[in-house]
């Protein structure tokens, strides 16, 4: 990939000229080379990749983002993009040189401007710098905190994105793969997909536009039809409706009280205190079961593609008090449940063995849990997880973190799809003083295993 025109790449003028030609706009040399910057600090990698540290990489991104999180006082850690993001630009930071992160100008003006970010990004350096073996510089400092202000920006603006309806006829598999195909091009929450017949209900979602793949008749929202498979005319036309429904999606917002789950738990938990419900236990019960709601009525969107934790372990995934002779057993007896189910092949497996004999103990990421994993082409049919509980703890050569009790196996189809999943589990097995491990371990049942996960990781949701 040659460079040219002040540090900008011949794919990154090519993708400027589109942002242009798409957005309408015309970006001055600074923007230019701010999307330059962006560009080469994320390096686009492909979302099939996988390597084996992929994971102690997206561990150390969750530490720093709940780090960073108490620093400024706000809550980042249901931001998942920032925690795909952020991984990816570390996997970079770590391969490759600090000169690969140039000192820009552009850079320095945007987080100049939050100066609270860029001093909370300096004061948690320490995890990141261990992990690299190295200082890390201030050009590199500067990009990290980019990514900060970039996660804040999008807390700003998250109430203000157009609520779209895909109608699609082409079956559910279709369905899905165009709505997460117009969530990556566009601003948008998409609150439903739904088949041609259910549209005269569509009143009931409060939608600002619908976009369908077939005509409609007596559609009483705005709507565009397009044509599969989406091509520059379509994208065009989304991106030119969007903008013209802009200011009244923009008016909506500031003058609906809509209420979330905090607001609803807001009013109820006062009335429960005062009966003596918060004692019985009926409170976090409450808050659980109106979050759970919230989280399935009016998140749609988040399950298409990025399923939870508890939704990838279900009591059909787990297993307690299993007997193994070593770490070896462990594995294999924690990926035979995702290989009876079809998840996996047997040569997974021993992709997984061999991954801890070349490279060491690189699956255990906490005290007493580990989390095998290998790259998708040696032999992952589709996502999915398993949980053993061992009867008797192994050691699989971690100092840090042996003997290991819980194994849970991950079937990864790309670098994407179990960060969810993943990230909850994360913040169940490493929050100092969490409840998660102790309640798990006296589990009877793996019905009573998977309540307990879903419960836990409902009660990191923050709205």
């Amino acid at each position: 990939m040659t460079q040219r025109g002040g540090g900008i790449s011949d794919f990154e003028i090519k993708v400027i000229d589109l942002v242009e030609q798409y957005c309408s706009v015309k970006m001055g040399e600074n923007e230019k080379l701010f999307f330059a910057a962006l560009s080469q600090s994320l390096r686009l990698q492909g979302g099939a990749q996988f390597s084996m540290y992929d994971m102690q990489i997206q561990k150390l991104s969750r530490v720093f983002i709940r780090d960073m999180s108490n620093a400024i006082g706000i809550d980042m850690n249901g931001d998942y993009d920032l925690f795909e993001y952020l991984s990816n630009h570390l996997e970079s930071m770590f391969t490759t040189g600090p000169s690969h992160f140039p000192d820009m100008p552009a850079l320095a003006e945007v987080v100049n401007d939050q100066p609270e970010v860029l001093e909370a990004v300096r004061e948690n350096l320490e995890p990141l710098e261990k992990f690299a073996g190295r200082r890390i510089s201030s050009a590199e400092v500067t990009y990290i905190a980019l990514h900060i202000c970039a996660a804040l920006e999008r807390r700003k603006n998250r109430g203000v994105r157009p609520r779209v309806i895909v109608v699609c006829d082409g079956g559910i598999g279709t369905s899905q793969l165009l709505a997460e195909e117009l969530r990556g091009h566009f601003e948008i929450k998409l609150v439903k997909v739904m088949p041609a017949h259910d549209v005269p209900y569509i009143d009931s979602y409060r939608a600002d536009l619908v976009i369908s793949t077939v005509p409609l008749n007596n559609c009483p929202v705005d709507h565009i039809v397009i044509k599969l498979p989406l091509r520059d005319r379509e994208y065009r036309l989304i991106h030119e409706k969007l903008a013209s429904i802009e200011s009244s999606v923009r008016m909506s917002a500031s003058s609906v009280d809509e209420l979330s789950s905090q607001g609803l738990l807001e009013k109820i938990e006062p009335v429960i205190e005062k009966y003596g419900g918060a004692e019985s236990g009926l409170l976090n019960e409450i808050r659980i079961e109106v979050r759970r709601y919230f989280r399935e009525a009016q998140h749609v969107e988040d399950q298409l593609v990025a399923p939870y934790l508890h939704q990838l372990l279900p009591a059909s995934h787990i297993e307690l008090n299993v007997d193994c002779s070593d770490w070896r057993d462990a594995i294999r007896k924690s990926a035979q449940l995702l290989l009876d189910m079809g998840y996996i092949e047997n040569r997974y497996v021993d992709a997984l063995i061999r991954g801890v004999e070349k490279y060491g103990p690189y699956i255990v990421l906490a005290p007493g849990f580990a989390i095998p994993h290998s790259a998708p082409e040696n032999g992952t049919a589709k996502m999915g997880m398993s949980l053993i509980r061992l009867s008797k703890p192994v050691r699989f050569g971690s100092e840090e973190n042996d003997p290991i009790e819980f194994i849970c196996t991950l079937s990864a189809v790309d670098r994407k799809m179990h960060l969810k999943a993943f990230a909850n589990l994360l913040d169940m097995i490493t929050a100092q003083g969490s409840p998660f491990l102790h309640e798990l371990r006296g589990a009877n049942t793996p019905t009573e295993a998977a309540a307990i996960i879903e419960r836990h990781e409902y009660m990191l949701i923050r709205q």
